[in-house]
């Protein structure tokens, strides 16, 4: 799920970008690496996309002897804890890592798009179902601004304010069976929606921000389960039905069964299962409506995992909430928690990154490093180790000149 910084989210953003173009001119004085542009972490992989256009992953290649390529090096090695070098990427301009999923897209200078990766259901667009193991140009995208992936779906984001996915269609319950006509291999346009600001996959429902600021859902229930679309039920529904009481939103999130909106106010409300805690209001209560995340009324950025959800605020410091089995809440335990938490040590980050399956969390830094915590079983924090952590670790090896940061399952 991918989410990044805005220049008018609230008041205050432009004395924090003023604090970034000082810290940036000091790396440069220092004769910094090529920095990283993005970085979005997927379900056991991550991918940075560097100031020079060239891309990078790290994390799971190979899993139970099926190979993925989530890597995007070309290689059946089985996994790496410090980033490589993804095979013919030279003008890439953002990149998201697949969450839930195992593959990856790149939008590329123009407007095109490229995916690699696991390729079951026509995700990587390029007319097959064919595993692949460098990127592949997507079919017929020229205009793209930004793309998005989850599970077996990618969307992109036309300049238009139009919308194209392949892969499952989105909205579809991931999780059901396989069926070949909800699938395309090619990208289609999703019909039926306005003019759209950004999109949001999850694994049974997708929302949309428009652009006044309203959200919409649409999805449906898995195995007799809940699905909270934001408009006082818990049914689904398989067309855009709007989220009550949200007129203002600057960016969405969705987790594995619940969502969250920023507010231009800077506060933040969410929606849905909130059996951890992952709404932040407190309690453990199932959400049909959006509630306010308990004592957050400065976030510029937010991001939502599968049962955590984080938001940096404006002050530089990132506050995290829900379940902490691996310590994705960075506070140096292992304990959940329904009310927001600071993370140890972070007094500059500029955005954050929640990954799915109770697992991790990344924030970029003002002067341009990225650090995760939380689980590392495939070396995906990206610190040359397999070891989790309850509190952040930097990035090996990348740039430090970071501008945004998505996160994703594993």
């Amino acid at each position: 799920m991918f989410f990044y910084l805005r220049r008018t989210v609230v008041k205050g953003t432009r004395t924090l970008a003023s604090r970034a173009v000082g810290f940036l001119a000091i790396a440069f004085a220092l004769g910094a690496e090529a920095s990283v542009s993005q970085v979005s972490v997927g379900d056991y992989h991550t991918c940075a996309v560097l100031s020079d256009g060239s891309a990078r992953c790290w994390g799971m290649n190979v899993d139970s002897n099926t190979l993925f390529g989530t890597l995007g090096d070309g290689s059946s090695r089985s996994s790496s804890s410090v980033p490589v070098s993804v095979v013919g990427i030279t003008n890439a301009t953002g990149i998201a890592a697949a969450s839930p999923g195992f593959h990856s897209c790149a939008v590329l200078t123009g407007g095109s798009v490229t995916c690699w990766g696991w390729n079951a259901a026509g995700q990587l667009g390029d007319g097959t179902k064919t595993v692949r193991l460098v990127p592949v140009p997507v079919s017929s995208i020229s205009t793209a601004t930004s793309v998005v992936t989850a599970h077996s779906s990618s969307c992109a984001m036309l300049s238009d304010g139009s919308v194209q996915c392949w892969g499952e269609r989105p909205g579809r319950d991931f999780f059901a069976a396989y069926d070949s006509s909800q699938t395309s291999s090619t990208p289609v346009t999703i019909s039926g929606i306005p003019t759209v600001t950004s999109i949001a996959l999850g694994t049974t429902f997708t929302c949309i921000l428009l652009t006044d600021g309203s959200v919409q859902c649409w999805g449906n229930k898995h195995n007799n389960n809940d699905v909270f679309l934001g408009d006082g039920t818990n049914t689904g529904n398989p067309s855009p039905v709007t989220v009550s009481g949200v007129s203002n939103a600057k960016s969405i999130a969705i987790g594995s069964s619940f969502s969250c909106a920023l507010l231009a106010s800077g506060s933040v409300k969410c929606w849905g299962v909130n059996n951890v805690g992952q709404l932040g209001d407190q309690t453990t209560d199932d959400r049909s409506t959006p509630v306010p995340v308990f004592s957050i009324s400065t976030a510029t950025s937010i991001s939502a995992g599968m049962g955590h959800a984080c938001a940096v605020l404006i002050n530089g410091t990132v506050q995290c909430w829900g379940i902490n089995w691996y310590g994705q809440l960075g506070d140096g335990t292992t304990t959940s928690s329904s009310t927001p938490v600071s993370v140890v040590g972070i007094t500059n980050a500029t955005s954050v990154s929640a990954g799915g399956a109770y697992s991790r969390t990344c924030a970029v830094l003002i002067w341009g490093s990225v650090q995760c915590w939380g689980r590392n079983s495939h070396g995906q924090l990206g610190d040359g180790s397999m070891t989790s952590r309850s509190t952040p670790v930097e990035v090996a090896g990348l740039g430090r000149d970071n501008a945004q940061i998505a996160a994703g399952h594993y």
